[in-house]
């Protein structure tokens, strides 16, 4: 893909910013994601969650995917912090939940997120909305309708991505480039050299070698 066409900032309108919280209470943040299941992007919210519950704030979370849980990453949430599923909004409506909650922000770490939120005419919340694009848009390719993309576009506060190819569905969007962070890779690059050689490993110099990258087994 292209090189994303950022616009000027009000060629995308967005949601008018929360009330401010009333003092007597913490600041509740909902994370949406896939998952307890393995995969970094499914992990990393439970460590967010848990950390932001030990800098005193109220945490919330909302799997997309909640008949699919592994019980040791279940086990890893601190238990101060909710778990709510999606037909709970579906019933209640996005705008009624996120106030009977009082939600103050929704972070969303898949775009299955997205679909739950924008996925049709009932409305967005009326709360900032932020993304972390772990990949899931340009893995998983999913087709985005123009109504849903619309939704987004309008609601959607922050963009944070790791990769610029997170953002090729963005590809000619009139989008302000203010509303995008990167996060760069947090693994450090190793600039010393392999210690290992092919004799030392017993490795032929006809011998081919295959290098595996995966999530851990």
């Amino acid at each position: 893909g292209g090189q994303i066409a950022f616009g000027p900032r009000e060629a995308v309108p967005h949601v008018p910013p929360a009330p401010a919280v009333r003092d007597e209470r913490r600041p509740h943040i909902l994370l949406g994601f896939r998952g307890f299941q393995v995969g970094g992007a499914e992990i990393f919210p439970v460590h967010l969650a848990n950390a932001l519950v030990a800098q005193g704030l109220t945490v919330s979370m909302l799997p997309t995917n909640p008949q699919d849980t592994t019980d040791v990453l279940r086990h890893r949430l601190d238990p101060r912090v909710a778990v709510y599923e999606p037909i709970h909004l579906t019933e209640r409506g996005i705008a009624s939940f996120c106030a009977d909650a009082g939600i103050d922000l929704v972070h969303s770490h898949c775009s299955t997120v997205e679909t739950l939120f924008f996925g049709d005419a009932q409305g967005p919340p009326a709360v900032p909305y932020i993304v972390s694009l772990h990949g899931h848009y340009d893995l998983d390719q999913p087709v985005v309708p123009d109504a849903t993309m619309l939704r987004m576009l309008r609601s959607i506060s922050h963009w944070v991505y790791t990769a610029p190819k997170n953002l090729r569905f963005l590809d000619g969007l009139p989008i302000d480039k203010d509303v995008f962070s990167h996060i760069p890779n947090g693994m450090q690059v190793e600039a010393e050299p392999f210690p290992s050689t092919r004799e030392g490993l017993g490795i032929a110099v006809d011998d081919i070698v295959f290098a595996l990258v995966a999530r851990p087994v």
